[in-house]
């Protein structure tokens, strides 16, 4: 029977081919017998494709996959670091980070964790065998650490790119509240008035008989409007949204927004930076956690779905496959801003890579963050000056005719 196995070698490279073997154990037996390091050996599907030799299979996906919580990973690393920098066995301390987790959830899953490991596996096979939770990324950090010893180290730096990670997303959620809440109750208002305030005072100019101005009769079509196309337009507008949404999580409209994305004129290098950002952090991770730089561009194409971004690595791969530096790539990249090339480019020329990329990634999400918050302070007076015009306006509208009247009375 074949067995579908990812694993590492003596220098540290992933290998995923397929075994012919009778069992599991003669099957491990012979990867041992190659000086192979075994992440994982399942049986193959007989439908299954063989994946390419000496390289990860395609699935893609962050650093913990998207069904994970971010609180929830993030505090599995730092207990693990935590209690492992203590001294620690591997089995107390997931049993540690059990008892601090919430999520359900993930307490079967490193349940599941935790009896692999007792039961003799290592910590990179057990952490494999939940791909839903453990992504090919983190499984070669935390082998990587097993091989070398630097296990703590590991789990520290997934702690510090975790954090960084949840620290970023706080504050651009942070910054964008106030804005999203002035929209929702400029949006809240104007249906309120159309709904509500509108069709009263049409009633009243109605049974007063008045002429009304341009304005007014303009104000109260649109509000005439808006409550007999209320219905067939929101469930429009329902179902444009939820078929958007639905594209947008396909492969191609992934593919499309992501291209088009870092093209848009002002908004395109905040979205290029932010993923720039986050490559050189994920990247700087696995270079510091002795993840060779082949294996580390190969795991990086899992980072980001925008495109331009995933051709920039598979140049980069190529480059380093032929012997040539990486940061010649970025730095004839458009989507590398100069100044960062130019560090980069310092820091590979003097074998301080993964220092140069951690470095810049904290400069640049600093940076995108105080864009971010900008940006937020701009839009907040925005929308108060166009609510504050429409308000003016219906008021203009409305009042204008009673003056009439009072004058003509």
């Amino acid at each position: 029977m074949n067995f579908v196995y990812s694993a590492m070698d003596a220098r540290g490279r992933s290998v995923c081919d397929e075994i012919e073997s009778a069992s599991a154990v003669e099957a491990q037996r012979a990867l041992a017998d190659r000086g192979l390091f075994i992440l994982s050996l399942n049986e193959a599907s007989p439908t299954r494709k063989s994946p390419a030799r000496g390289r990860r299979s395609g699935r893609r996906g962050g650093f913990w996959s998207a069904g994970a919580r971010q609180a929830s990973a993030a505090g599995f690393a730092r207990m693990m670091s935590m209690m492992l920098e203590a001294g620690a066995p591997v089995v107390t301390a997931i049993e540690a980070a059990l008892k601090q987790i919430r999520s359900a959830q993930w307490r079967t899953v490193l349940t599941g964790v935790r009896d692999d490991v007792a039961g003799g596996a290592s910590l990179a096979q057990a952490v494999a065998r939940h791909p839903a939770h453990f992504s090919p990324m983190a499984c070669c950090i935390i082998a990587a650490g097993e091989t070398t010893a630097t296990l703590t180290e590991a789990f520290r730096r997934l702690t510090t790119m975790l954090e960084a990670r949840a620290r970023t997303r706080a504050n651009i959620i942070s910054a964008l509240a106030y804005p999203v809440m002035l929209m929702l109750l400029s949006v809240g208002v104007l249906v309120t008035l159309s709904v509500f305030v509108l069709p009263k005072f049409a009633a009243l100019f109605a049974s007063l008989n008045a002429k009304l101005p341009t304005l007014t009769r303009a104000l109260l079509g649109v509000a005439a409007s808006f409550q007999y196309w209320i219905a067939p337009v929101g469930g429009g507008l329902a179902a444009g949204l939820t078929m958007l949404v639905l594209w947008a999580r396909s492969a191609s409209g992934r593919r499309t927004i992501g291209e088009t994305a870092v093209r848009l004129p002002v908004l395109g290098r905040v979205i290029a930076n932010f993923e720039l950002a986050r490559i050189l952090r994920v990247w700087s991770t696995m270079l510091k956690s002795r993840v060779p730089m082949l294996d580390a561009i190969q795991e990086l194409n899992g980072v980001t779905s925008s495109p331009a971004f995933v051709r920039l690595l598979r140049q980069i791969e190529e480059a380093v496959t032929q012997g040539r530096l990486a940061t010649a790539v970025l730095a004839a990249s458009p989507l590398m801003p100069p100044t960062i090339a130019a560090a980069l480019t310092t820091g590979e020329e003097s074998g301080r890579l993964a220092e140069s990329m951690e470095f810049v990634a904290g400069w640049m999400e600093e940076q995108n963050q105080q864009t971010i918050a900008t940006m937020a302070r701009l839009l907040e007076p925005l929308i108060l000056v166009v609510l504050g015009l429409v308000i003016g306006a219906v008021c203009i509208a409305l009042f204008l005719p009673l003056f009439d009247i009072a004058t003509a009375a």
